[in-house]
């Protein structure tokens, strides 16, 4: 157990303030996730938003805590609509993608940790414990051959 100053100064976790799923808060969800396929999948950007903004607003009625999980997804999803995720292996669209997609995690994270004060939005980072061998290859792996495929592949 962490010293009493140290629980004292920790934030509350995800399972403590999740709420029950039932069938009416899954509705808002829902409606969050198929603003993200209008956004991306479809391209209808004015519907997209509109379906996110009237998802949110059940949510924020059915249950507030649920709202607050929601609203960070959703910002995230607006974040990331701003710019086009085209495909184009261009420097320029690189850093473009690459900001919006840096930004869109960062926002909802520091909103959780800063605004709602708790920590549902978690990277396990295993600073404690070895990488094992497998994981050190895929991370130099994936971007390598990233590097090498989708200019020929586009």
């Amino acid at each position: 157990m962490p010293p009493p100053d140290r629980a004292a100064r920790q934030l509350p976790d995800v399972h403590t303030t999740s709420s029950r799923v039932t069938p009416q808060t899954l509705l808002p969800a829902v409606g969050v996730s198929v603003s993200a396929f209008l956004l991306f999948g479809a391209h209808l950007r004015p519907l997209g938003y509109i379906v996110l903004l009237l998802s949110l607003g059940a949510a924020s009625v059915l249950d507030r805590p649920l709202a607050k999980d929601l609203l960070l997804i959703g910002i995230g999803i607006s974040i990331i609509s701003t710019t086009s995720v085209a495909a184009d292996v261009s420097w320029d669209r690189f850093l473009a993608i690459g900001t919006a997609l840096t930004v869109a995690v960062a926002v909802p994270f520091l909103i959780d940790r800063l605004v709602y004060r708790r920590r549902a939005i978690r990277f396990p980072w295993r600073g404690h414990r070895r990488w094992p061998t497998s994981e050190k290859v895929y991370l130099a792996a994936v971007p390598l051959l990233g590097w090498v495929i989708l200019p020929y592949y586009f």
